[in-house]
């Protein structure tokens, strides 16, 4: 399984939020499909990125470690697609349907 940008943004915003429930919140998605979305990205990573309790969750080392470098990563392509829209501009043209009286 390839990691896509919703994985990594999903963990982003649970780190965050040290919560499921308030980061699918933020995310204005459920949180099973939240909680999904972690687990597919510990999968694909093949480690364990929270510790979870009933009440509590937090990062591992290798969470923490892997949410500095996600981040970075995150803000640069944001910066990208920022830079990316201030240069598109928009060409509008109208053509008459009817002869001029």
């Amino acid at each position: 399984m390839d990691v896509e940008l919703r994985h990594l943004r999903a963990f982003v915003e649970v780190a965050r939020q040290q919560s499921f429930t308030r980061a699918a919140e933020k995310l204005t998605i459920t949180q099973p499909a939240l909680t999904r979305t972690v687990q597919q990205l510990e999968t694909a990573l093949r480690v364990r990125l929270f510790n979870r309790s009933s009440r509590h969750v937090e990062l591992t080392n290798v969470g923490n470690s892997f949410l500095t470098q996600v981040e970075r990563v995150l803000n640069e392509l944001d910066r990208a697609m920022n830079a990316l829209s201030e240069q598109v501009s928009i060409r509008l043209g109208f053509s008459w349907l009817m002869p001029d009286p």
